[in-house]
């Protein structure tokens, strides 16, 4: 089992990579989160991310952490894309996250990883304020994304009524930093990128 970063937006309305934006003062977005999966047991984790200059800062800035970094061979198609790039790479289950949902708690991860050791083909968080990141998929359902992004499907579109939805009490994990005003909102300051 694995976990994947999806960091492969352009960031365009945040101005700066939302991977290296502060989730406190010397820790990054992507390195909260990868710490996160890390700490929930899960050795192996992957980074994709866009390949440009934005992607090439992200790489250098991982540098330390010992993950694969991975080019989204699909950029244009979201999430769906940084997906398909990580199961073309690497078969088997995985917990996924956007980088813009840095909100990622190390025991919802590991009851995730136990949901999937447990046989479930996906599971999600559940929170009051909705579903929440990370989620995890099989490997036979993470299989199907490449075919499902083919049809224009989005991740969405792989969980079924079989998903077990794991209810989670903190709705911060359902929260994603999309813009300025988003980052101000949830950490009452202006977007500032972490130290190395």
């Amino acid at each position: 089992m694995y976990g994947l970063v999806a960091a492969a937006g352009r960031s365009a309305r945040m101005g700066v990579p939302k991977a290296l934006l502060a989730f406190d003062p010397r820790t990054s977005f992507v390195r909260h989160i990868v710490q996160s999966y890390r700490q929930a047991g899960l050795d192996d984790v992957l980074v994709t991310v866009s390949p440009d200059a934005t992607g090439a800062r992200v790489r250098a800035h991982l540098l330390p952490d010992h993950v694969t970094v991975l080019d989204n061979a699909h950029m244009g198609q979201g999430l769906m894309g940084s997906l398909c790039t990580a199961v073309t790479h690497r078969a088997g289950p995985l917990l996924f996250c956007p980088v813009d949902a840095p909100f990622v708690d190390v025991k919802a991860c590991q009851w995730l990883v136990h949901a999937a050791r447990q046989g479930a083909a996906s599971a999600q968080l559940l929170t009051g304020a909705g579903l929440g990141h990370p989620a995890m998929l099989s490997g036979p359902v993470a299989a199907r994304a490449p075919d499902a992004m083919a049809r224009g499907c989005t991740p969405r579109d792989l969980f079924d009524d079989q998903t077990v939805l794991v209810e989670w009490p903190d709705p911060a994990c359902a929260q994603n930093v999309n813009a300025p005003a988003d980052y101000i909102a949830r950490f009452g300051r202006a977007p500032v990128v972490a130290g190395p």
